[in-house]
């Protein structure tokens, strides 16, 4: 036992066992490194700047350069926050990744699943942080549809609350904000599963399918074949031409519906569209994230 600098009395056994908790978990991911800050030198003379670059300690990458007034936010302190948060919704899966080499680091806590008619959607709380600059250090949520495997991460809270965890040595206060997001991105999932549900017992036109692929693509394909190579870039008819087969499979078995529709689009962004070197950060926060939401919007208000 020890007292820490607030005053409290620190188990070292139950600090160990977390620790180690914490380590096999970064182990497990390939997060188990650090980010340190280094001063910037003027090239020339060796004088130092107000800059530091952000430096990943393993592989000495450099990911950013900031003044000294930027914090990093280490991989192991989102551990313990993403475990704090798990042990107290009783949550037993976690799933972790980086992009960009550990520029931007997600780790995520498994949730309740829910059903979109006979359809199974694994949902998740993502906790989001960068070394980058790109993002702060936030919650989000995503969801997978079982039979699929199609993903999409809806863009909450853009103009409500902020879902970013304010920076602190407290990791008690860390948790409680963390809990406090998560409760209202819960809300926000009840709503957007309502809509879901509702999408899935509407019929979807063929205008909505047409619409749909042209604004996801920009083709038009009730052109012919030849008008169409006047008009469109070989890339962009083999888009509309994926597009359309990714459409016409989720509807063989979740129906002609706008739920089917949009099954098409999230099928075409999680296993088709964009290069396969970005397109899981891309369907989480970046341009395949935008499609996926703006598709959303536009069946949603069908049913509005």
């Amino acid at each position: 036992m020890y007292l820490n600098e607030d005053g409290r009395l620190i188990d070292t056994n139950k600090e160990l066992v977390k620790g180690n908790v914490i380590a096999n978990l970064l182990d497990q991911y390939g997060l188990n490194w650090e980010v340190k800050k280094v001063p910037l030198v003027q090239a020339g003379n060796g004088n130092e700047t107000r800059f530091f670059g952000t430096v990943r300690e393993d592989t000495q990458e450099t990911f950013q350069c900031f003044t000294n007034q930027y914090s990093i936010y280490q991989n192991s302190e989102l551990a313990e926050i993403v475990l704090g948060v798990a042990n107290e919704l009783n949550a037993t899966e976690t799933n972790c990744g980086m992009f960009k080499g550990g520029a931007r680091v997600y780790m995520q806590i498994g949730m309740s699943d829910k059903y979109v008619g006979k359809d199974r959607v694994k949902r998740w709380a993502n906790g989001l942080n960068s070394f980058d600059g790109s993002t702060s250090l936030r919650w989000g949520a995503g969801n997978q549809t079982i039979s699929c495997s199609n993903i999409f991460t809806p863009q909450y809270m853009k103009n409500a609350l902020s879902n970013s965890v304010k920076h602190t040595t407290n990791m008690r206060e860390a948790v409680a904000q963390s809990l406090k997001i998560i409760e209202t991105l819960e809300a926000q999932e009840e709503t957007l599963f309502e809509v879901f549900n509702r999408m899935a017992t509407v019929k979807a036109t063929t205008k909505q399918v047409h619409e749909t692929i042209k604004l996801v693509t920009g083709v038009d394909v009730t052109m012919t074949e030849s008008a169409a190579r006047k008009v469109y870039s070989t890339r962009k008819i083999n888009n509309g031409n994926a597009l359309t087969q990714s459409i016409l499979k989720e509807m063989s078995y979740k129906e002609q519906t706008l739920w089917g529709l949009f099954s098409g689009v999230t099928h075409f962004t999680t296993h088709v569209a964009g290069s396969d070197a970005i397109r899981e950060e891309s369907k989480m926060m970046g341009t395949l994230n935008n499609v996926d939401q703006k598709v959303f919007n536009e069946l949603a208000a069908i049913i509005a």
